[in-house]
């Protein structure tokens, strides 16, 4: 469920990540494993609910 989450979210998810690096650095940087733990965690932040 997270991940086809993660699809269909994929532009905004990048977007948010692209706006807060550096400006010399692109996505294709960070490693993969990063990268999916930040879409990962980006997502479940924007996009699910948590009963806290």
């Amino acid at each position: 469920m997270q991940l086809c989450g993660i699809e269909e979210n994929q532009k905004e998810i990048e977007d948010a990540i692209k706006s807060n690096l550096k400006e010399n650095w692109k996505i294709d940087r960070i490693s993969k494993i990063d990268l999916s733990i930040l879409k990962l965690a980006i997502y479940e932040i924007r996009y699910t609910r948590n009963s806290f």
